[in-house]
């Protein structure tokens, strides 16, 4: 029977190992603290050494296996390059073997025509420009009157020509309500150009979050024919995605309508008017019918009339 023998040992702070009671740790040279002797049998401590060396080896085998990681992906690569093996014995290790080149051929193949089809997606998804149908929209009043008041005087300013160009209305009075409309009317010109710019910079902002969306779903769908993705997941993603192609769809049909109806102006002038004020616009251009008007007052009408007609061709793309 051993010898049970009480011997003072010390636990190094350092390399926390148990040691004979000294003033420096043969282990790792740190100068060690009285006050943690640790009290241990002798056949304990013959236990504990073995111990402790088996402990040593078991983390030589870690770090081992640690500076060993060059050779791994080698050895893999030519695993990956093997045929896949006639037999189908051993069925479970063999089908995870041949899993991952089976995945990598999957990706190559569909990758590459994902990215080709998601730059057609501006292309197809452009809505097309249509004249607004007046009994489906409703304009927010400052449109409406904005459009109202527009069609009005134009409408006002070619008669007023023509009667002027007839010699029913005398220049002086012509002179006074034509110069009035001139202030007027490009200064409506101007604020329903800026509300068409406004509305042009908005659909290209919804646009982009409605394909961009779009593109999502797209991915989303690839990930999950994949299995790359949760059934929850998915149906959350999904959702926040159709949400926003649903919700900025309806934003740009609402801007294109208004945009045609600043365009058309509502629809408030028939064809048939339209046609005849642009032959009315016409014939106060040409010279030969205002022979007998001042210079200054021919100019100004002749430059009114051009930017009138132009108004009048955008109502109907004419």
């Amino acid at each position: 029977m051993a010898t049970e023998s009480v011997v003072e040992n010390i636990l190094c702070s350092k390399c926390n190992k148990v040691v004979p009671k000294q003033d420096i740790c043969p282990e790792c040279g740190q100068v060690l603290d009285a006050t943690t002797v640790v009290p241990l049998k002798t056949s304990d401590k013959i236990e504990d050494q073995a111990a402790s060396r088996t402990l040593n080896f078991l983390q030589f085998r870690r770090e081992f296996k640690k500076e060993k990681p060059t050779q791994g992906p080698q050895t893999q690569s030519q695993e990956l390059k093997k045929p896949p093996q006639k037999s189908v014995k051993n069925g479970a290790t063999k089908v995870m073997e041949n899993a991952v080149p089976e995945v990598e051929k999957m990706t190559s193949q569909k990758v590459e025509p994902v990215d080709t089809e998601l730059q057609k997606v501006s292309d197809v998804e452009k809505l097309p420009v249509q004249n607004v149908d007046i009994g489906s929209y409703t304009p927010d009043p400052y449109t409406k009157e904005l459009v109202e008041k527009l069609v009005k005087q134009l409408r006002y300013e070619i008669n007023l020509v023509q009667l002027f160009k007839e010699g029913q209305v005398s220049e002086e009075i012509f002179t006074r309500l034509f110069n009035g409309m001139t202030d007027e009317i490009p200064s409506l010109i101007a604020h329903r150009g800026e509300a068409t710019k406004e509305l042009s910079g908005l659909m290209n902002g919804y646009k982009s979050v409605a394909q961009s969306a779009q593109q999502g779903l797209k991915l989303l769908d690839l990930r999950r024919s994949f299995d790359d993705c949760s059934d929850e997941e998915y149906k959350v993603k999904a959702a926040a995605l159709n949400w926003d192609v649903d919700h900025y769809g309806k934003k740009i049909s609402e801007g294109q309508m208004k945009t045609d109806y600043l365009r058309s102006l509502g629809g408030l002038i028939q064809v048939e008017e339209v046609n005849d004020l642009k032959d009315i616009a016409a014939g106060c251009m040409e010279a030969s019918s205002m022979k007998h008007i001042h210079d200054s007052i021919r100019e100004k009408i002749k430059k009114a009339m051009q930017e009138t007609s132009s108004i009048l061709n955008d109502v109907y793309g004419s």
